[in-house]
């Protein structure tokens, strides 16, 4: 066993340690940044092993290159045909295998780097646990991430091993990874969150280096080299991108590799031509439509059940009066940003239990979430109690909106007065006898509570849908309805 297979062999244990490790701070701590990160170290195994094959393979030729047999006369003569297909992949048969290895890397990590971006905003913001302990350990790993790059850049650099370098390029933006992702997770600690923008970083790295890692692959190839450069860096690859000169070189290039027929050098001409022409325009197209639907933004339009909030670089502008319904300008993006509440909506929380859709709410049946309460003669029931609200002071609501607690705090609040007012009657006062004066008492509370808080809402109704005895009781409370006085 040659010195890179042995490097990469090891590389590819530590790597996978290293994996596992990731995946299980991700179980503990739900960060999206950690599962980012995670899906690329498993990434790095799907490299590190292409490596570890074309490494054998590539050996395993070389020790066969003796061995193959002369080639017939006959077999000569059919290779020298002018088959376009038998060209091409006698040529592809004489690239470095390493390179066509890091060819593939690179692929791999372009389409992993597009998965972990919609994974990111795909899914909901989550609390994450243990960020202070989860960031030192991230710390921690990348100088794991380090030394495995150094270690694959010297074996590779000794044994002039294309895939060993590559690898150690793709270790070493690991290392920068695992770095940012433990520094998002400390300062998470310390109530800054940005685990997502971080797992978009992380996300967009992986794709620039990919994009580098496939077009300097691709160069290397076309100019016999038997290692990966970095002749071309993101940024110079996107400016090309656009410039019909690229394609025409690339062209010129297949054309002297392959010998291409008139037939089919004149297809080949006309689809780069078009190709061209299409990218040309295409980029006016897609700039002056990009530029169009951001000036859009300007214009905005409040419905007649909303009122808008408009903010000026985050800071309220309308102090005094709400936005009105109809169209209206602001700059564009990211100076001004409008917050539309709807206030002409009536909003509805369920308190006690909520009753499931289309079911009759018979006593005997089970028509609900069966949460009992007690009341102050000790009797256990069920109530199904409805509060409508509506927002009034949008600035007021606002406050409590931005964190998204208004609904939890009115819906916390009614649930605390409610369990004071049931056990302060008595079942048959709740259910016949009070049952107005208790539920008109506890519609009053609820609103000064509120207006307390300066939430912003009025209580419109308190509506009673029923209470109740459990399930289990309805026959006894019926049979005692049924006597006589």
């Amino acid at each position: 066993m040659t010195q890179s297979l042995k490097a990469a062999s090891i590389a590819l244990g530590l790597i996978i340690l290293l994996t596992l490790l990731k995946f299980f701070l991700y179980w503990l701590s739900g960060s999206v940044a950690v599962f980012s990160e995670a899906w690329h170290s498993f990434s790095d195994i799907c490299t590190t092993l292409l490596v570890l094959i074309s490494i054998f393979r590539q050996q395993k030729k070389q020790a066969q290159k003796h061995a193959v047999p002369a080639v017939s006369d006959e077999e000569e003569a059919r290779s020298r045909r002018p088959n376009f297909i038998i060209r091409t992949y006698t040529w592809m048969r004489t690239i470095n295998s390493e390179l066509k290895i890091a060819l593939l890397i690179g692929t791999v990590l372009l389409f992993a780097s597009l998965a972990i971006i919609w994974k990111t905003w795909s899914t909901e913001a989550v609390e994450i646990n243990a960020p202070l302990i989860t960031g030192l350990i991230f710390i921690g790993l990348s100088f794991g991430s380090f030394f495995i790059s150094r270690f694959e850049s010297r074996i590779g650099a000794d044994e002039q091993s294309a895939a060993l370098l590559a690898d150690s390029q793709h270790n070493r933006a690991d290392m920068v990874i695992s770095l940012l992702t433990g520094v998002s997770l400390i300062v998470y600690y310390f109530g800054i969150n940005v685990d997502r923008y971080v797992g978009t970083f992380i996300a967009l790295y992986i794709f620039s280096f990919a994009t580098e890692l496939i077009v300097n692959s691709i160069r290397a190839i076309a100019l016999n080299q038997g290692t990966v450069e970095n002749g071309y860096r993101f940024s110079s690859i996107m400016f090309k991108a656009f410039q019909l000169s690229t394609y025409k070189k690339l062209y010129n290039h297949l054309e002297h590799r392959l010998n291409l027929g008139d037939k089919f050098r004149f297809t080949v001409k006309t689809v780069v031509k078009s190709a061209g022409i299409f990218v040309k325009w295409g980029t006016r197209a897609t700039l002056a439509g990009g530029l169009l639907l951001y000036f859009s933004t300007v214009f905005y339009t409040i419905k007649a059940d909303e009122r808008g909030l408009l903010f000026r670089f985050g800071r309220l502008v309308n102090l005094e009066s709400d936005l009105p319904p109809g169209l209206h300008l602001k700059l564009p993006y990211p100076v001004d940003r409008v917050m539309k509440i709807k206030t002409g909506t009536i909003h509805t929380i369920s308190l006690g239990n909520s009753r499931a859709e289309d079911v009759p709410m018979i006593w005997s049946k089970d028509h609900g979430d069966n949460q009992s309460f007690i009341s102050a003669d000790n009797n256990l029931f069920l109530p199904y109690i409805v509060i409508h609200y509506r927002i009034t002071d949008i600035r007021k609501y606002f406050s409590s909106y931005k964190s998204g607690t208004s609904e939890k705090v009115i819906s916390s609040v009614s649930s605390r007065l409610l369990n004071q007012y049931f056990t302060s009657y008595t079942f048959y006062d709740l259910i016949l006898f009070k049952r107005a004066t208790w539920t008109s008492e506890i519609k009053t509370a609820i609103q000064e509570q509120l207006d307390r808080l300066e939430l912003g809402v009025e209580l419109l109704e308190f509506c009673l849908k029923d209470l109740h005895p459990p399930i289990e009781l309805t026959g006894e409370y019926e049979e005692v309805g049924r006597r006589p006085n």
